[in-house]
């Protein structure tokens, strides 16, 4: 506790990430507690929030304050202060290579055990996108028509490329779930600028998922490019049509179309041998541990047909996939966190374990493997 004050910003961010450990175990009283808060606390920025932390802001929106902060009014002030990182006509421009921090932010307080955003924030966010789109579309079309070699010194990525593509996510993710139908005049809006990123090259198709609900008419068209693009040559092409289907399960139209969409992640895990197996994986993680409904026994059986090939397949000591030592561990320890999401699932539902979970389970435990695979099932 006495680290929380310190000025050494190693120690204090130790301290509190430690606390936080501690009170996720329920192993801090109240007491204890309000002490961590007003550690916490004593060092804030100009907006009143904990600094010289490894925390993203919105995480203080969940650990213990002060009776007198208002945490939420002030992680709202900084929202609403900061800037979207809009170029305009201005000659220069950082490189932010998609990390963008205020996206996160707003992202990151948008999920389930927090979600604070109301419909005024949600339009406020549409407003700023939208915007955003309409001022730098211009470096968009740029890129799009100059050679890929001009960016090879900054690794080959085009900068407002990926900078929409983030913009797809916060789309995708908190404003249109979120977004009243009766918005029409917003929705309109949303849609031409998907439409325009699409045109541009930006994959769209995780946004368009999440339209569902509010341009119903559109759902089979969605459903049509998902099929059609997970079976892309473009990996990142790819990667969007396997993201659209945990976004377009949990809107209700979506719902409708459930053993279509399960059905197809479950082909594309069991026939796909590519870097994408892995991404697929973490869609099934994603299902598993947050729309748990959505996980039909035919994407189980799937899943665990898959889980129990990759126990040979992705062997270091085996040659069976024909792939990269690199990506069979990376993929090894994914199928080791799929594992444990499963035996959290079966766990809730008072199912039995099936015995490949626990052969996953023996794996992580080994002390033979690679520590991203033993440490993978500890994470969940």
């Amino acid at each position: 506790m006495d680290n929380l004050t310190t000025k050494n910003q190693a120690k204090r961010e130790w301290a509190i990430a430690s606390c936080d450990t501690l009170i996720s175990l329920d192993l801090l009283n109240s007491e204890e507690q309000n002490k961590f808060a007003d550690g916490l606390y004593q060092q804030t920025d100009k907006f009143g929030l904990p600094e010289k932390s490894i925390y993203y802001r919105f995480a203080y929106l969940n650990l213990p304050k002060p009776q007198d902060v208002d945490t939420l009014a002030n992680f709202k002030k900084y929202i609403y202060t900061e800037t979207f990182p809009i170029r305009g006509k201005e000659n220069g421009f950082s490189l932010l290579g998609g990390k963008i921090s205020l996206l996160d932010e707003i992202a990151g307080a948008s999920r389930p055990h927090i979600n604070i955003w109301g419909q005024d924030d949600i339009k406020y966010f549409a407003h700023k996108l939208i915007e955003w789109w309409d001022t730098d579309k211009q470096w968009v079309e740029q890129e799009k028509n100059e050679p890929k070699e001009r960016y090879l010194f900054f690794g080959g990525d085009k900068e407002f490329n990926l900078r929409f593509n983030e913009v797809v996510k916060i789309l995708s993710s908190v404003v249109l779930p979120k977004l009243d139908n009766n918005e029409q005049a917003i929705i309109l809006e949303l849609t031409r600028i998907i439409v325009g990123m699409e045109e541009l090259g930006i994959n769209t198709l995780k946004a368009e998922a999440a339209f569902c609900d509010l341009k119903p008419e559109s759902v089979d068209i969605v459903l049509n490019k998902i099929e059609t693009n997970m079976l892309s040559c473009d990996i990142e092409v790819q990667r969007d049509a396997l993201l659209a289907i945990p976004v377009m399960l949990k809107t209700q139209s979506g719902k409708e179309y459930q053993t279509d969409l399960t059905e197809m992640l479950g082909q594309f895990i069991t026939w796909n041998n590519t870097n994408m197996l892995t991404q697929a994986l973490w869609v099934v993680i994603d299902i598993v541990k947050n729309n748990p409904q959505s996980f039909t026994s035919n994407l189980d059986k799937k899943v665990q047909n898959r889980l129990l090939r990759l126990l040979t397949e992705t062997n270091p000591s085996t040659q069976e996939l024909n792939i990269e030592f690199e990506f069979k561990i990376n993929l090894r320890s994914c199928a080791v966190r799929l594992a444990s999401a499963l035996k959290d699932y079966y766990s809730l539902k008072n199912m039995t374990i099936p015995n490949v979970v626990n052969d996953w389970f023996d794996i992580s435990k080994s002390d033979i493997e690679f520590s991203e695979v033993r440490n993978a099932w500890e994470k969940y």
